[in-house]
């Protein structure tokens, strides 16, 4: 007799990106335990969850949570509905109960579906073309009052650190990245997050903001630089403009399709969830090419980028859900490997980063704002 299931494969959707992500789920008595791929896990009590009608047919049971802008979770096994009728039956007569949509309602689905496709195409071919087009030819200062909101959602002044010794190791090794492109419109500030996640992400104008844990997680100046690099080439290169030209359009259509309601929430959320949002790898490869240019032109040792990345790596495989700045980037193991071929010496000898700051000191402390 085969042993009782007890989790099931899953999708999980946030409701604010168009990301599918694997999960486990599993059923306990006060609702459903969902177990995302990196460990990390969250809660749906029943009473919040409603059942809607599946997309397809490799979906056995899709369920739905909150109000606006829903989350969704899809169960791709057999036999959660079953599980959940054995340890919390009331709340399985609820969610076993079908959705019967009447013509009418088949119709609008039928809409709805080819909406979607249609969305879908124009995400994956019309929208980069036309982000790569609009990008190129927004005003710098557009980018600068964009990036400013940005970064005031994403990371108000309460949570920013503002340790005077630690910022101003931090603005001479920006200073020295942004000496080297001199014809640079931007203006570059750099922001420390008080935040124990390793992260960082550059918005446009100039902005860059780092975790404190990332900041902790480095060994030396030239790992963090190497970082700076390449988020600093996002927004030379204007991917960060890129990505939101991408990314806002399609969510006001989103929500112009499933419901007017939805339309000024999904508009307003569009420009502060930058850190979310999915470089394409062309631009990460692109930004690592030019992050490595960058530093060789500054004089910093490229090999503490690719010391970085594998000392993230190594990380991730040990504690799930550390390296997140990695967990950004596609094809990690790839990654590393082609920065690697790309690092050589220079033609001149690295020159030290802050020699007079004790960088086993960086992240230490954050003074707040």
């Amino acid at each position: 007799m085969e042993p009782a299931r007890t989790t099931w494969s899953g999708s999980y959707y946030d409701g604010q990106t168009a990301h599918r992500e694997p999960v486990t789920i599993a059923v306990t008595a006060a609702g459903l335990h969902v177990t995302r791929h990196d460990g990390s896990s969250f809660q749906w009590p029943f009473e919040e969850i409603r059942r809607v009608p599946p997309l397809h047919r490799a979906e056995r049971i899709r369920l739905e949570r909150g109000a606006d802008l829903p989350e969704s979770l899809v169960a791709t096994e057999d036999g959660l509905l079953e599980a959940v009728r054995a340890v919390a039956p009331q709340a399985a007569r609820r969610l076993g109960k079908r959705v019967v949509l009447d013509p009418a309602a088949r119709a609008t689905a039928a809409k709805i579906s080819l909406g979607a496709v249609a969305l879908a195409a124009i995400y994956l071919w019309g929208l980069p073309a036309l982000a790569t087009f609009v990008a190129g030819r927004v005003p710098v200062t557009w980018e600068e009052n964009l990036g400013r909101g940005v970064v005031a959602r994403a990371v108000p002044p309460a949570k920013r650190c503002s340790d005077p010794e630690q910022q101003a190791a931090l603005d001479a090794i920006l200073a020295r990245l942004a000496a080297t492109v001199p014809e640079s419109p931007y203006r570059f500030t750099l922001i420390v997050a008080d935040d124990s996640v390793i992260n960082a992400f550059a918005a446009p104008g100039g902005y860059l903001v780092v975790n404190l844990g990332l900041l902790r997680a480095t060994k030396t100046p030239e790992e963090l630089t190497g970082v700076l690099a390449h988020e600093l080439q996002h927004v030379l290169l204007r991917h960060s403009t890129r990505a939101m030209a991408r990314e806002i359009p399609l969510r006001i259509a989103v929500a112009a399709l499933f419901g007017g309601d939805a339309l000024g929430a999904w508009a307003g959320r569009a420009a502060g969830t930058l850190g979310a949002l999915r470089y394409q790898r062309t631009d990460e490869l692109e930004a690592d090419r030019e992050a490595l240019a960058l530093l060789q032109a500054a004089r910093v040792d490229a090999r503490g980028m690719v010391d970085f990345f594998e000392t993230l790596a190594a990380q991730g495989r040990e504690a799930p859900g550390l390296a997140t700045y990695l967990s950004s980037h596609p094809h990690t193991a790839d990654r590393i490997a082609a920065l690697q071929g790309l690092v050589t010496g220079g033609d001149a000898p690295a020159v030290p980063l802050v020699p007079d700051y004790p960088w086993e000191d960086i992240g230490q402390s954050c003074s707040r704002s």
